[in-house]
């Protein structure tokens, strides 16, 4: 018997897939999304998922972030 691979084209999106569900998944760990972890890791969408969530909650601030100013700093406590 002879073991099949997947054709050598299908590895960039393979990769691109994994790269963007593993963005994703960072995110909800962060904003505290537990309940997406296994949404976006078992969605086989070719990154359509990962990415939409990722774009959905780009400017969300992950509880307990300190604020930050416009130039990146953190702010200091009056």
């Amino acid at each position: 018997m002879s073991k099949r691979r997947p054709p050598k084209a299908l590895l960039p999106f393979l990769i691109w897939d994994t790269v963007w569900k593993l963005i994703a998944i960072r995110r909800a760990v962060q904003l505290k999304q537990y309940k997406m972890i296994p949404v976006l890791a078992l969605a086989n969408t070719a990154g359509i998922l990962p990415i939409a969530y990722v774009l959905r909650n780009r400017g969300a601030e992950a509880p307990g972030e300190p604020e930050a100013t416009e130039a990146g700093f953190e702010t200091e406590p009056a």
